[in-house]
């Protein structure tokens, strides 16, 4: 076992780093580093020396045992316990793997709220090295060991001047020269009744670099995420800030190439677990079902369930849920898309994205409104579908119609119908799609 050493709080690994599943993997390789991507584990391996420098399986096993500490529990403690990870890769730039971690804690004393969403980015040359708070769940030292911050490679200054130039900080923060950056996203988070993001001590550390760019020269451009982690209410939201700055030279010299490297389109998070849920029997690190909606960064919220009636026969059970898109997914910041679990007696759940891709593309989608059958098309039954949608400028309803193929036996998005209940010249109602639909 390799000690790691936090402050005052000693974490043991969880031993050698275990070879990947047997699940299909993806692989990120630059020179110096290669990164395994499959449903329950990511690993990196340092390709000069042939050793495992990480593994998100070690990292969150590290959590779970300071999260049990700093909710007072005992090795000896009964009290069910329990935390979940939905771990996305962002990118792999040189020695830096950015992560975003979503996590879920649940456990029988309720001394730890619900958990958090976060970005990481790792620096594979420390090897497990996490030098957490002791004493503040899902946060870092300011030495983080392996766990880089924005404050390694950029001065308070230059992230100020960032943060000062970001859309969304600018209509809620006056300029204020000499304001530290956390400063600064005290005072946004004050400023907003409607922003749901909380601004912890280490907020620094919660980015995560998703592009970079030759111009200008000689220096060339970052291209930067900082997450803003949800405040208990809203624990699952992380709210996005696209910041740009120049290569530093430190950044330029630790890049082994400047080729930055992301999953593929579609590659599912990994999901891990550990502990026993108050309600359930527990498992340890049981990787879940093949989730739902791949597209998504997180788990999918429920937003609500109605019973369809499909014919005298045959009822479905349909629930909404809304999730943010994994990178790579939506062309928006900020975005949240819908869709929709198909529950039919005897045949598996089925997922389906209804708004926020293709015809149905729009910057947040939020609730669904109502739900309801409309005419058959040569046999077949559709679903007519209206959802509250927004934007910075306007919030508005928008449709989506579901129609089963019978070729596949399972429902699909009807775009084609979709653009024809959006064009309609009347208030956007069920009545009235199903009148547009009727031909």
């Amino acid at each position: 076992m390799q000690k790691l050493v936090l402050g005052a709080l000693v974490l043991l690994t969880s031993g050698a780093i275990g070879a990947a599943s047997a699940a299909p993997a993806s692989a990120l390789s630059n020179q110096n580093f290669s990164v395994t991507l499959t449903t329950t584990d990511v690993i990196a391996v340092n390709r000069q020396t042939g050793q495992a420098v990480f593994s998100a399986k070690n990292f969150e096993h590290d959590e779970f045992l300071l999260l049990r500490a700093q909710s007072g529990l005992s090795a000896s403690d009964a009290t069910p316990f329990w935390v979940g990870h939905t771990i996305t890769v962002i990118s792999l730039l040189g020695p830096y793997l950015g992560l975003r971690d979503d996590t879920d804690i649940e456990e029988g004393s309720g001394a730890i709220p619900g958990g958090r969403s976060r970005y990481w980015t790792i620096d594979l040359r420390y090897g497990e090295t996490y030098h957490l708070d002791p004493n503040t769940p899902l946060a870092v030292l300011p030495d983080g060991g392996a766990i880089t911050s924005l404050a390694t490679f950029y001065s308070p200054a230059q992230i100020d001047a960032q943060l000062a130039a970001d859309s969304f900080i600018r209509k809620l923060v006056p300029a204020s020269p000499g304001a530290t950056p956390t400063g600064i996203l005290h005072e946004a988070s004050s400023a907003s009744a409607n922003a749901c993001f909380d601004i912890p001590n280490d907020i620094l550390t919660s980015y995560v670099i998703v592009a970079i760019n030759s111009s200008p020269a000689p220096t060339g451009q970052a291209e930067i995420r900082l997450g803003l982690p949800g405040q208990p209410s809203c624990r699952t939201k992380l709210t996005t800030l696209g910041l740009t700055f120049p290569l530093s030279a430190d950044l330029r010299a630790d890049m082994s190439e400047t080729r930055l490297l992301t999953p593929p389109a579609g590659q599912p998070p990994c999901i891990l677990e550990e502990g026993q849920r108050p309600e359930s029997g527990g498992s340890q690190f049981s990787p879940a079902p093949p989730p739902l909606f791949p597209s998504a960064a997180s788990a999918p919220t429920v937003d609500r369930s109605v019973l369809i009636t499909i014919s005298k026969k045959e009822k479905i059970k349909l629930t909404s849920v809304r999730f943010p898109p994994a990178p790579g997914q939506s062309r928006l910041f900020n975005t949240y898309f819908c869709g929709v679990v198909i529950k039919t007696a005897g045949q598996p759940d089925q997922g389906i994205v209804v708004v926020g891709i293709g015809e149905t593309e729009t910057v947040n989608c939020d609730q669904l409104m109502t739900a309801g059958i409309m005419p058959p098309l040569k046999g077949e039954p559709r679903i007519g579908l209206i959802y509250r949608t927004n934007s910075p400028n306007a919030t508005g309803d928008s449709p989506a119609i579901l129609l089963f193929d019978a070729a596949t036996n399972a429902w699909k998005l009807d775009e084609p119908d979709t653009v024809i209940a959006d064009n309609i010249n009347a208030d956007l109602t069920l009545t009235n799609m199903r009148s547009a639909l009727k031909n």
